[in-house]
């Protein structure tokens, strides 16, 4: 549970505050933040893909993830414009910060511990 609120304050946090205080010195703190946890996440991530994806399957998987969070981060900027457009400068800083939430709470509800991954997984290769 720790784990998962200092991701939720590292990913969801600087978001968050943009929003409620903005100025140029929180949007470079949380620009800063969120730099840090997104390097530590993509470490974490491909960890986790490693050790729960089966070898022969590993390239497509990580190719699915760098494709998947391309095209995130490109329909990330044409929403953040689109809601900025629509409802004022802030208002991508709040959606941001509850996208990253409930991404965080899905996470943290979704993902299997290590020994019940490794577990499902020993379960697939004996059946498979």
């Amino acid at each position: 549970m720790a784990r998962g609120f200092s991701c939720w304050a590292a990913g969801a946090g600087p978001w968050w505050a943009t929003w409620r205080r903005p100025s140029l010195a929180v949007i470079g703190a949380g620009a800063f933040v969120l730099g840090l946890s997104v390097g530590g996440l993509m470490v974490s991530a491909n960890a986790t893909l490693a050790r729960t994806v089966p070898k022969e399957q590993q390239g497509a998987i990580y190719g699915m993830s760098n494709s998947t969070g391309s095209a995130g981060s490109a329909l990330g900027a044409m929403l953040g414009a689109s809601v900025a457009t629509a409802w004022g400068m802030r208002a991508p800083f709040a959606a941001a910060a509850v996208l990253m939430s409930l991404v965080t709470a899905w996470v943290a509800v979704s993902l299997k511990k290590p020994r019940e991954a490794a577990a499902s997984a020993n379960d697939a290769v004996r059946m498979g």
